[in-house]
């Protein structure tokens, strides 16, 4: 008897151990994913966790199926087994099995490391802080950077994918309400220091979107940082936050005419015609020719390939006959598509293309659930963590919003928002059953 106590307490004090393990590489791989210039530690990380994460399958043997048994989870497995066999079964199945590990099998990691060791609402709040402190690690390294070369070189969005600057915008469109959500809710409790830095953080982080020149982040972060405040029951501080971005876009653009660009926004061609929108109805027009063919099960997971199958099904010739020429100039500026330089810059056509309309049948199953889990907590009480999943919804539509003229189907917008939706599930799962 007494061997067998020892036994056990030693398997139990194994399994501790590795929790541990997995919730500090899960922080770390969190904490790298927006600061450029660190891919080999973010890959080091991704790699150790995935091995402690398949000892931990192994040590939970059957068990492991009771655990990942909720619906959204279901989902989201379904969702990533549909992408595996529509890329065996598409035209390139190497390069979209090998995109597939590049950047699904991190957000699935991810996800399940989320809901499965990070249990209460504790350790969800430290993974927060974590999430908070990258992104005011990635404002003061962007800020640094513009005052170090000069706003010049910042100016018209003509940013390097090199700097520490590459794809801050995008990155800002989950950061920025995250933060602010964050601020009105969980954090309320917290240190002032961290408070008042968080605050600076935000508004630092708003300058650089505008240096930026991203309409689309632009819209996403304003229209979100209005609509968290009145979700998460914070109704006094809208007026603060609506003052603050006014003046904000004010300052900016009676500074000089290098941000004229934005006074396109009121005007109602912009959303509208092709070219308010920077040509955007020409490419997905030619993303949809491109999707039709292959409409149910797509072309596999990846988007980079999207440049071969513009090269070798002829579509340059189809469309030298389209009365809209500027198909041709997104897709083959130099008379052919390059790969990797082709998106079809839009979430819906990018999935459609990747894993079909089965796929993205799949994806809106996802988000419905996850969507209905959040619906059915808006009418719970006003404590900090039901707040912060009422808010989550602010974060949600600047996402979407985000995606309607780009597709962050995978990269670090798409890894934060699945780590941000595991860790509103586990707040959810956590308040109904106390």
């Amino acid at each position: 008897m007494k061997y067998k106590f020892h036994s056990f307490f030693n398997a139990l004090q194994k399994n501790v151990k590795l929790a541990q393990a997995m919730r500090f590489l899960l922080m770390a791989l969190v904490f790298l994913q927006p600061i450029n210039h660190v891919n080999t530690l973010r890959l080091l990380s991704l790699y150790l966790l995935l091995g402690l994460f398949c000892i931990r399958l192994i040590r939970k043997g059957q068990g492991v199926f009771g655990e990942f048994s909720e619906p959204a989870t279901l989902a989201l497995l379904a969702l990533a087994g549909w992408a595996l066999i529509a890329s065996a079964i598409g035209p390139y199945p190497v390069e979209s099995l090998n995109a597939a590990r590049k950047s699904l099998m991190p957000q699935i990691l991810l996800f399940l490391v989320v809901i499965s060791e990070f249990r209460s609402p504790d350790q969800i709040k430290k993974l927060f802080m974590v999430i908070v402190f990258s992104f005011m690690a990635t404002t003061a390294l962007s800020a640094w950077e513009i005052l170090r070369i000069g706003l010049g070189t910042f100016n018209a969005g003509m940013i390097s994918h090199d700097m520490f600057m590459g794809g801050y915008a995008s990155n800002a469109g989950f950061y920025f309400p995250f933060t602010l959500l964050w601020l009105l809710t969980i954090a309320r409790n917290e240190r002032s220091l961290i408070k008042t830095i968080s605050i600076i953080t935000l508004i630092c982080s708003y300058f650089i979107v505008l240096l930026y020149n991203s309409r689309t982040a632009l819209i996403a972060i304003s229209l979100s940082a209005l609509l968290i405040p009145l979700l998460a029951g914070r109704r006094r501080p809208i007026l603060i936050i609506a003052s603050v971005l006014l003046l904000i876009m004010a300052v900016a653009l009676f500074s000089g005419a290098e941000l004229a660009h934005y006074r396109s926004l009121e005007n109602p061609e912009t959303y509208l015609t092709n070219d308010g929108l920077s040509n955007r109805f020409s490419v997905w027009s030619g993303a949809w020719d491109i999707v039709r063919e292959r409409l149910i099960t797509g072309y596999g997971y990846g988007w980079k390939k999207l440049a071969w199958v513009v090269n070798s099904n002829d579509w340059l010739v189809r469309w030298k006959n389209n009365s809209d020429s500027n198909i041709l100039a997104y897709y083959a500026p130099q008379g052919v598509a390059e790969y990797g330089r082709v998106n079809p810059h839009n979430l819906l056509l990018q999935i459609l293309f990747e894993i079909g309309l089965i796929g993205l049948i799949l994806y809106a199953v996802f988000w419905l659930i996850l969507l209905k889990s959040v619906f059915a907590k808006m009418s719970d009480k006003a404590h900090a963590p039901d707040l912060f999943v009422k808010g989550s919804l602010g974060i949600m539509l600047s996402y979407f919003l985000l995606n309607v003229t780009n597709g962050y189907w995978e990269g670090t917008a798409a890894n934060m928002i699945i780590v941000f939706l595991a860790c509103t599930l586990t707040l959810i799962r956590a308040n109904t059953r106390n």
